[in-house]
């Protein structure tokens, strides 16, 4: 995982933002709609930032491209925004702009990676993303023995405490990871945990959900929440639009005075002012 960027779209007006979704949609639309029909090819979307090999001769990315092998499915290096795992689905020689993505994201976190970076609230910062993504299957992957979490360090702590920036979010053991687990369930957030053991275990995973996902595609029964109803631009733009209406309505809510985390709660279970609304109607 890397550092966290900045992204300058999250200071595009919403209007913008859906009218630039609502028009790359349509140029997709188009440019399915001409020419003969073709097989459509789900793929797995690698971020490029993505930590690809660590001490083993063999890399991630060799291992994601060895599981899906034998499948109609391919592996596509690119940056994304949301997760470091991804997925979509289009016919051969389609642009991956315009491919749809499918309803399922990922971020991988290493064990001494989750401890190392916990006390800024790097974490914090991407379950909230995967929250934000609108996808229906967002998850947390967790890589490692849990009890590692024990006996790796947690760094630049009193950094975070001497200037107030998540302090409440270091992660000092495998009690704190069944913490964190426990309170994504009791907020009612959408993100989902997978656990594996190592590398070899995460490219089995991704590789039996790219699987799934291919196999829910050409069944007529395929749940709609495989399909995300975006294309690879659109689904992103809208992304931000929903981080940045979360943000909008914990500010409003701090306004009112309501205290920091308890505004903060209130935008992780909504996404937003006028989702608060229906829901309170």
């Amino acid at each position: 995982d890397e550092d966290d960027e900045v992204f300058s779209d999250a200071e595009t007006p919403h209007a913008a933002l859906a009218a630039a979704a609502l028009e790359a949609e349509a140029s997709a639309s188009s440019s399915s709609a001409a020419g003969p029909a073709r097989p459509a090819v789900v793929q797995i979307l690698v971020d490029d930032r993505e930590r690809l090999r660590d001490a083993e001769p063999r890399g991630l990315l060799d291992r994601i491209t060895t599981a899906v092998d034998g499948q109609r499915s391919g592996v596509v290096r690119r940056r994304l925004r949301f997760g470091d795992y991804a997925w979509m689905v289009g016919t051969e020689g389609l642009r991956e702009e315009d491919c749809e993505v499918l309803g399922c994201v990922v971020e991988r976190k290493r064990i001494a990676d989750l401890v190392g970076r916990s006390a800024l609230g790097d974490h914090v910062r991407q379950i909230e993303r995967l929250e934000s993504s609108g996808l229906a299957h967002p998850f947390l992957l967790l890589e490692g023995e849990l009890r590692q979490a024990d006996r790796c360090p947690v760094f630049d702590e009193f950094a975070a405490d001497a200037d107030g920036r998540a302090a409440d979010s270091a992660i000092h053991g495998s009690d704190d990871i069944d913490e964190l687990w426990a309170r994504l369930i009791i907020t009612g957030s959408p993100v989902g945990v997978i656990t594996t053991r190592d590398m070899e275990g995460t490219s089995r995973i991704l590789g039996q959900m790219t699987a799934w996902l291919d196999w829910s595609l050409r069944e007529s029964t395929a749940s709609a929440t495989v399909r995300s109803g975006h294309t690879l631009r659109s689904f992103e733009l809208a992304a931000i639009a929903r981080a940045a209406e979360r943000e909008e309505l914990a500010l409003h809510l701090q306004t009112l005075g309501a205290g920091a985390g308890a505004a903060q709660a209130v935008a992780r279970r909504f996404c937003g002012l006028a989702e608060a609304r229906r829901a309170l109607a």
